[in-house]
């Protein structure tokens, strides 16, 4: 390996054979084949024939081909050819369920795509970090993530968090200088090393590494971490461990009956081992894998990708979203629309959006303005045009392919830039006259740039109006006075605002690098009003919200009248249905003073939070968690992570997100925006709903089955199934129909119903619902076992009774689906689901194929006729509707 810190700038370039202006994309496209992607060794995913041949290794298919084995000495052949087409049905069908799975999670782990800024053929780009090679130029930025090992070239007050690889938790100040001796990592401060953040500053850098090559690579394996299992899995092992047990105990007590009655010893193997096969739910991790991964992968093309499988129960849950406002709530698409010069007054922008067109000569509107002192007031506006250019990080693009103008960095800047391109005035940028930056903090709330034109130094600042109107010498009480007044009066029409100063300065003042003396007696330039429109379906997404009995809580560093202005445009309200109004607004400054106590009891009325910085979103979630509140927090800065990280779901911006709030997140919204958050909780109650559906048909069935099986043998009846429609009954309703209902789409009213309490346990509930419907299939079950066995042959009491059980379930998994009775159209369609439907017919054409086909032979079953199809399919009927009415009681007794 090269000691690229060891080497200057130059040097690094000429080795790599690149410059300042990037790779041309032909060579980059070049080293991608030549050295593959930068990308960290991930592990393989099980190949098809592994995930096959484990389906043998299985407990219970072991039994089953011990069965199989041994019927081919004491049953006729086709007995055994039965049982070996069930064995290889359910080899298939548990292959098919984990390959499905195993895919689903691997295309989950796709979705996120991380992007880096880079420069090729002098121009920016933003590209997949996997697309970076060595050579390329990359732009680093305040909370970018740095995606490859770096040599940098070139940097303003750039401190790099290395802890990931150092340990330290101080950042490390960095240089562009030659380095000869740094053996270790910590001390290559000309290095910015992959997996690192950028903690504060700019900087670009030559890629001399990438993917396992970097020094994140090289510890790559230790960093792995085996998969995390969601708490509904563990819980649902625990389950699947206790119904193994039970059902091991009844198969046991079969046995033993069976023993006293005198049955031989290979009959009952044959009979416990279909009946524990069919008892045991062995499929359920798999199908609740395969629900999570299908909800999930919903969730992705739906622009919200979940990073973390476990956070989806959590989402589930969430009472609370506090939402930033710029972004998510917000198109983030800001225009500027009023500019408000003092003496000239408000001067009207036309036009919206990026396109700099129409053209406004800012000169001309203000001479005509006003009369007196005209030449300072036009180069007052010089400046004032000169700053937004300046004092800016963001670049306006045309898009060739698009045919549009697009922004590159912070939108409010990106306004500024295409007000700056509209105000017919030679305003173009020479990077290399900025030579001073001191950045925006939440703390300071303001930004200056210092440049140099010619042999004079200009101070070009911009910030918070109460901020900048401080800072100017120019301005006495009474005129700072009039900014606030006008600053009140723009904010409560929802406009957000920004206020410009500069001044001229000695070379001795920039050299000291005060920043203090450098931002202090300003010459005050004006004030800008942005207008941000809510992002689409966000009203709407608020309204399903507070159906759902989910609370929502706008957080913005904004002014408190802009804020609550557009919180109204938003149609927020207060639990009692009332739009909010001034008693509902909490600013920053207020929320510092008071206690923890304090916001405790006054929290519940408190649905925005104005002038806001990152850091108090920390106390707000603190106290909402306090109260029991599943809180779901968005963020897209380096401040926001903090925050981010004690939230209960962590929601990052994938546009406009900081890589660093990416990486601590649980969700990364690919399109910014609100609704996206209320589509993402739809579906993670869907996938929850599902799995309970699931739950629910499956065992109700088992419970039938075992009840039926227990009561024969305990009483001497003669036995309800053989042994193979046992494992027929299992193979037709528990495959099928069980996996259709993993996608089940959300219902209706999904977004109508309070959140779960994660304290509550889901799974006592299931299994209680499950038994009483199992119990119902019993009874009916048994009665038509009791009754043919009086007036028929056992053979056709059998064939009866086994093709009751699974016309049951078939009827059954229609009423399971849906909370609702299906003459209600709050859930889903009766008939919504094609792929229950599809399984239904399935498993009903395989059914009558072992009653009027040969099959019927070695199934042991007779053929039904009209008179014996309406004892199946009354009881079947009437069980439906038992169903369903008991639904419709239970929804008006817990309404009341």
């Amino acid at each position: 390996m090269k000691s690229w810190h060891n080497l200057t700038s130059e040097e690094a370039l000429q080795k790599l054979e690149t410059s300042p202006n990037g790779l041309s994309a032909r060579e980059a496209h070049q080293r991608l084949i030549e050295d593959g992607a930068n990308k960290l060794p991930q592990p393989k995913g099980k190949k098809w024939i592994t995930i096959f041949l484990r389906q043998f290794a299985n407990f219970l298919t072991l039994l089953l081909i011990a069965a199989f084995i041994i019927s081919l000495v004491d049953q006729p052949i086709a007995n055994s050819l039965v049982l070996l087409a069930v064995i290889l049905v359910n080899v298939l069908l548990g292959f098919y369920l984990e390959f499905k799975a195993e895919r689903a999670l691997q295309s989950l782990a796709k979705a996120f795509v991380r992007k880096a800024e880079v420069r090729r053929d002098g121009k920016e780009k933003i590209l997949p970090t996997s697309q970076i090679v060595k050579g390329d130029i990359v732009i680093l930025n305040q909370g970018d993530l740095v995606p490859a090992d770096l040599r940098l070239i070139s940097l303003k007050e750039v401190s790099v968090n290395e802890s990931a690889l150092t340990g330290e938790s101080v950042p490390s100040h960095k240089t562009v200088k030659k380095i000869a001796d740094a053996k270790i990592v910590s001390d290559q401060e000309n290095m910015a090393f992959a997996g690192t953040t950028v903690a504060f500053g700019s900087a670009e850098g030559v890629v001399v590494a990438t993917g396992r090559e970097t020094e994140l690579g090289k510890i790559a394996e230790s960093l792995k971490t085996p998969p995390q299992k969601t708490p509904l899995q563990k819980r649902l092992d625990y389950l699947g461990k206790i119904l193994v047990f039970a059902s091991i105990l009844a198969v046991l007590i079969v046995f033993i009956a069976g023993i006293i009655r005198g049955e031989g010893w290979l009959f009952l193997f044959n009979y416990s081992v279909a009946l524990l096969v069919s008892v045991v739910p062995e499929s359920l991790p798999t199908v609740v894998t395969l629900a999570l991964a299908m909800g999930v992968l919903k969730m992705a093309k739906n622009k919200a990708v979940l990073r973390r499988l476990p956070s989806v129960e959590t989402l589930a849950t969430v009472s609370v979203i506090c939402s930033d406002k710029t972004g998510t709530l917000s198109k983030n698409e800001m225009t500027a629309k009023v500019l408000w010069v003092p003496r000239v007054g408000e001067i009207e922008i036309p036009g919206k959006g990026y396109n700099p067109e129409p053209s406004i000569n800012l000169q001309e509107i203000i001479a005509q303005k006003i009369k007196k002192n005209k030449s300072k007031l036009l180069k007052l506006s010089s400046a004032f045009i000169k700053n937004m250019d300046y004092c800016n990080n963001a670049k306006l693009l045309f898009d060739e392919k698009k045919k549009q103008w697009k922004i590159l960095g912070d939108p409010t800047e990106g306004a500024l830039k295409v007000l700056a391109k509209k105000s017919k005035m030679p305003n173009k940028i020479l990077e290399e006259e900025r030579i001073l930056e001191i950045a925006f903090t939440e703390k300071r709330k303001r930004m200056s740039v210092v440049a140099k034109e010619g042999e004079d130094y200009f101070v070009y600042t911009k910030g918070a109006p109460e901020v900048i109107s401080s800072l100017c010498s120019n301005l006495d009480e009474k005129n700072k006075e009039e900014i606030m007044i006008k600053a009140e009066a723009l904010a409560s029409k929802g406009y957000r605002l920004l206020a410009f100063a500069y001044k001229e300065a000695s070379e001795e003042v920039i050299e000291v690098k005060d920043s203090e003396k450098i931002e202090s007696d300003l010459t005050f330039l004006g004030m800008i009003a942005f207008i941000d429109p809510p992002a689409e379906k966000v009203v709407e997404a608020i309204r399903d919200c507070a159906l759902a009995k989910i609370r929502v809580i706008v957080i913005s560093g904004d002014h408190k009248l802009t804020t609550l202005y557009f919180a109204k445009t938003l149609q927020l309200k207060d639990e009692k249905g009332r739009l909010i109004n001034e008693e509902n607004v909490m600013v920053g400054e207020e929320l510092n003073k008071i206690s923890d106590e304090e916001l405790l009891k006054r929290i519940d009325n408190i649905y925005v939070f104005a002038r806001t910085t990152p850091m108090q979103k920390k106390k707000i979630l603190r106290i909402l968690k306090k109260q029991g509140q599943i809180v779901a927090m968005t963020g897209d800065g380096i401040n926001d992570a903090p925050a981010l990280k004690k939230s209960d779901v962590a929601i990052a911006m994938g546009r406009r997100g900081q890589e660093v709030s990416k990486e601590v997140s649980d969700i990364v919204l690919l399109d910014d925006n609100f609704a996206t958050i209320k589509v993402a909780i739809e579906y993670a109650r869907s996938i929850y709903d599902n799995i309970r559906k699931f739950l629910t048909f499956l065992l109700s069935g088992n419970f039938d089955e075992l009840l039926l099986v227990l009561v024969a043998f305990i009483f001497g009846l003669p036995l309800p199934f053989t042994a193979l429609q046992i494992l027929w009954i299992n193979l037709v309703t528990d495959s099928f129909p069980a996996l259709a209902l993993a996608f089940e789409e959300p219902g209706k009213d999904i977004m109508k119903q309070a959140p779960r309490d994660p304290k509550k346990s889901v799974i006592l509930g299931v299994v209680l619902k499950a038994f009483l419907i199992g119990s119902l299939a019993f009874l009916f079950g048994l009665a038509l076992f009791l009754f043919y066995l009086k007036t028929q042959d056992n053979a056709k009491a059998r064939t009866i009774v086994f093709t009751f059980s699974v016309f049951f379930e078939l009827f059954a998994v229609f009423s399971i689906r849906s909370k609702h009775p299906f003459w209600q159209k709050k859930g889903n369609g009766l008939f919504s689901n094609k792929y229950l439907i599809l399984a239904f017919f399935l498993s009903a054409i395989l059914q009558l194929a072992v009653l009027y086909t040969p099959l019927s032979f070695p199934m042991e079953t007779v053929a039904l006729n009209v008179v014996d199809w309406l004892y199946v399919l009354v009881p079947c009927v009437v069980s439906f509707a038992v169903l369903e009415i008991a639904k419709s009681i239970s929804l008006k007794n817990k309404n009341k």
